[in-house]
């Protein structure tokens, strides 16, 4: 488990609402449940050590439920340097053994640190819509986001289910549509397999 003072750290409040992929009262079901992790983004840690550091701040079922997690956690970029956020579909876990992603991969790039609340909204609301996977090739699809911030930059992971099928090039084309002033740099893609 996550420290407790990480997880309570994790829900102040963010009270941006320029998206409205929804109305935030709105309680019919999305189309998959979404489970929001806080855990370490600190390197050299063994596979148990760090999913024991990994804890559930809450599930997203319909669009009320997102709106109302949104609103209580702390924006990443007042999180402690030490914790990532991971938004994960279903209950993948976000670890590269976990069944559903072990033949996936992540899209990685960092951001400057003023973009990160911004993107992370934005990408969850991509997830929760659907509207990432219209990007995707065949059968792959976005199953979660990690985004974790350093000093002066975000941090962003989208794991997907298929790395034979990866397209960087499209997804960071639909990322520039969404938010067309978004400067991104350092983006790559790793197959879970060679993690």
């Amino acid at each position: 488990m996550a420290s407790s003072s990480s997880a309570n750290t994790a829900t102040k409040g963010i009270n941006d609402a320029r998206v409205n992929v929804y109305s935030r009262d709105e309680e019919r079901p999305l189309e998959s449940t979404w489970r929001l992790w806080i855990g370490s983004s600190a390197g050299g840690l063994t596979t148990a050590e760090y999913e024991s550091r990994l804890d559930t701040l809450g599930s997203v079922k319909s669009p009320a439920s997102f709106w109302s997690l949104l609103e209580v956690i702390t924006p990443p970029t007042d999180m402690d340097e030490a914790n990532v956020y991971h938004f994960m579909k279903g209950d993948a876990k976000p670890m590269c053994t976990d069944a559903a992603l072990t033949d996936g991969g992540t899209y990685a790039f960092s951001v400057r640190r003023r973009d990160t609340d911004d993107i992370f909204k934005q990408l969850l609301i991509a997830c929760i819509a659907g509207n990432l996977n219209s990007v995707m090739n065949g059968n792959d699809e976005i199953l979660g986001v990690s985004i974790t911030v350093k000093r002066c930059s975000g941090y962003v992971s989208l794991w997907n289910k298929s790395s034979e099928a990866a397209n960087l090039e499209e997804l960071l084309k639909f990322l520039k549509m969404i938010m067309p002033d978004l400067k991104y740099s350092e983006e790559s893609y790793r197959p879970n397999a060679s993690a």
